[in-house]
């Protein structure tokens, strides 16, 4: 179940969920909070460490940054049974 949600955390990287067989190896950006990864989806994709850099508004978070984020909030599995969070973001901004 989806849920719109604001969620103030560090913009991170971290290993992205194995969702296909097999496993995409790579690093997909995060927002951590409270010890949990929400993991960035835009057009229904990972944001790729390695793929093209996205902006709001002006601003391109960078690997380290505060950040607010607005979104909807979706608890998923990954193909081992391994719970993950995504957000697809609607408004995300540095603090």
């Amino acid at each position: 179940m989806k849920k719109t949600a604001t969620i103030t955390g560090e913009y991170v990287l971290a290993p992205n969920p194995c969702t296909t067989f097999p496993c995409l190896p790579g690093m997909v950006y995060t927002v951590l909070s409270d010890g949990k990864h929400y993991y960035i989806t835009v057009n229904q994709s990972f944001l790729w460490a390695e793929g093209e850099k996205i902006s709001w508004n002006g601003y391109t978070p960078k690997a380290g940054d505060r950040v607010k984020v607005v979104g909807e909030i979706e608890e998923k599995q990954d193909i081992n049974g391994k719970h993950f969070y995504q957000i697809v973001v609607k408004k995300l901004k540095r603090v």
